[in-house]
């Protein structure tokens, strides 16, 4: 693992990290992962081989930063032919847990980051530490206090102009750019301060204009937009104006910050303004990613950089680069211990032809309820319909810390419902307490067959599946 360089000069707060990794077996045909790891400081891709390490602001001298390689192993193992049974895995990850979505509740994004695992070690793997040195002095990054343009709509023939507000602190490590940019129309000189617009005769309508201060280390940008006489786009893509942190730095000893996006849709068309925002380190979590006000809680030292998109449901839109921030997370964060999941059990996991008593072992009424005349023609509360076919569901789950989250437990399937599935908490020495975090819940079939159940487990920065197989039998009741 080699640093470049190794002593980041002052006024400065990052170096690049390369790794070399040699694979002592390479007739196994297995893929070797790295992952960088430390204890402060931000990591851009901790998985690459080649990535950059920027120190936490209010870290100063040796860091270490470390390095693991393994292989990557599915469940099956490895057999004496080399490649696991049934090709290579996802950490022994169905394709089901895989495709579920990214969030609990619509609320916060589940995180890639390495985090404390309560388990034996790796087999087979090679962890490496090295040290890099962080200056007293680091760079700050600028910002644009003001974009504006006179008159906003600009009349036919006519132009505009833009001026620009932007400070860099410190003046380091570079002169101070700023650089403006318009969707349509063009702009006299988009490196001052004070520029002229002028539109595009064949695009009217809401046009976006946005400027980038850069230090030659990090940037802001803003955005705003003008209204050109003329005929508009189609569609114009939602702006957002402005996105910002308070605090942008974090103090010693706290953890969160305010987010907000300030965001617009000119045109109102063709449908619901939406924002999400996003975390590409991995490294904290928000309170709500689907909302313009949030709050966004720290998982590492260093800086984290926070990204907005906003879309119209119009598919150019999703295809415009979203807006990022950066945020500086203090050295006083700490490693989150990762949630545990160590139980998916079903009671009953086969079930035979003609088992329906619902109520000894999934706690329901006999045949799941008592059906309506209307709902099972020629029958009564005493003659119910064919009973539902059903297992329990049991789910256990640990979180050392209770942090950042509490633990959320999801179950899937492809077909059949739930029935009592919240997550549900106790503590540790209650009397008949099966959690900390557990799940009684009922799964009942709508089709026969064997069905995939995963159950999924996180607190908001980490994440753990199970996945297990029910059999629904051939008189199972169509739904």
């Amino acid at each position: 693992m080699v640093f470049d360089p190794p002593e980041i000069p002052s006024g400065l707060s990052e170096t690049s990290v390369i790794i070399e990794v040699d694979d002592p077996r390479p007739e196994l045909g297995l893929e070797v992962i790295t992952e960088l790891s430390t204890i402060s400081g931000g990591i851009t891709d901790p998985f690459a081989r080649m990535t950059t390490f920027a120190c936490a602001f209010d870290v100063s001298g040796p860091v270490e930063v470390c390095a693991t390689a393994s292989y990557v192993v599915g469940d099956a193992g490895v057999p004496d032919g080399g490649q696991p049974e049934g090709g290579m895995s996802e950490g022994g990850v169905s394709a089901l847990a895989r495709g579920g979505d990214a969030s609990v509740g619509a609320s916060y994004q589940y995180l890639g980051k390495p985090h404390i695992r309560l388990s034996s070690p790796i087999e087979c793997s090679e962890k490496r530490c090295a040290t890099v040195i962080c200056p007293e002095d680091k760079n700050a990054c600028p910002e644009v206090s003001s974009l504006t343009v006179e008159p906003m709509v600009v009349p036919d023939g006519g132009t505009a102009t833009i001026t620009v507000v932007a400070e860099d602190p410190d003046d380091n490590p570079q002169a101070l750019v700023t650089t403006l940019s318009a969707a349509h129309g063009t702009i006299t000189d988009p490196s001052a301060a004070e520029a002229t617009f002028r539109c595009d005769p064949l695009v009217g309508g809401p046009i976006e204009i946005c400027v980038v201060a850069d230090d030659g280390d990090c940037d802001d940008r803003r955005c705003t937009s003008v209204r050109c006489p003329g005929d508009p786009l189609e569609n114009t893509c939602p702006i957002i104006e402005d996105f910002t942190a308070d605090p942008m730095t974090i103090p010693p000893d706290q953890t969160m910050t305010n987010v907000r996006v300030d965001v617009v849709d000119p045109d109102d068309f063709p449908g619901e303004l939406r924002t999400e925002l996003s975390t590409e380190l991995s490294d904290g979590v928000f309170g709500n990613r689907f909302v313009t006000e949030t709050t966004f809680t720290c998982g590492v030292a260093g800086p984290v950089e926070l990204c907005v998109k906003a879309t119209d449901d119009h598919p150019d839109c999703d295809s415009v680069e979203p807006t990022c921030i950066t945020v500086q997370c203090p050295s006083t964060i700490p490693f989150n211990v990762a949630v545990d999941l160590f139980v998916l059990n079903f009671v009953r996991s086969t079930i035979a032809p003609g088992e329906n008593d619902v109520f000894d072992v999934c706690g329901l009424p006999p045949f799941a309820q008592c059906r309506q005349d209307a709902d099972c023609p020629g029958s009564t509360c005493n003659e119910p319909c064919p009973g539902e076919r059903c297992a329990r569901v049991e789910t256990r789950a640990r979180d050392v810390d209770n942090l950042p989250l509490p633990v959320t437990l999801t179950l899937r399937a492809p077909w059949g419902r739930f029935e009592d599935d919240e997550t549900l908490q106790c503590e540790d020495g209650t009397p008949l307490c099966p959690g900390p975090y557990f799940q009684n819940a009922v799964y009942i079939c709508d089709r026969p067959g064997d069905v995939e159940i995963c159950v999924d487990a996180t607190d908001g920065a980490s994440r753990d599946i199970q996945c297990g197989e029910v059999t629904c039998p051939a008189d199972t009741p169509a739904p």
